[in-house]
């Protein structure tokens, strides 16, 4: 095997990410399992890089998208989930909005509305 880095694997991150988006536009239930695994892979990748370059480790990343979750999800996990149904539906919408220039970015996140709608 040759020495990775982030820029040799990108390519293939960005692939799994197609293919987890491919099998749920075919509803194909039973690849997506494969794929969010091969996905998390690139994960688990990334982070071991960044771990031996003293960055930052796969703990850390998990930290972020916990963190994520609660900061984007307040109606869950935060003082909202004490209050009726209605009033959270109006604070219960993700914070985040795609930024930067990158079209596939924007494409991508279109693409799930119809599936996960806010």
């Amino acid at each position: 095997d040759i020495e990775q880095s982030f820029e040799t694997i990108a390519p293939y991150t960005i692939e799994e990410a197609y293919e987890v988006a491919d099998a749920i536009e075919r509803a194909a239930w039973g690849e997506l399992e494969s794929e969010l695994g091969d996905l998390l892979l690139q994960v688990v990748y990334h982070a071991q890089i960044a771990s031996e370059r003293g960055l930052f480790d796969f703990d850390r990343v998990a930290q972020a998208v916990s963190q994520k979750m609660i900061d984007r999800h307040p109606h869950v996990f935060g003082e909202a989930g004490t209050k009726p149904p209605r009033s959270r539906a109006r604070i219960g919408k993700p914070s985040k909005r795609p930024s930067g220039p990158d079209a596939r970015a924007v494409a991508f996140s279109t693409m799930w509305r119809p599936i996960c709608p806010p």
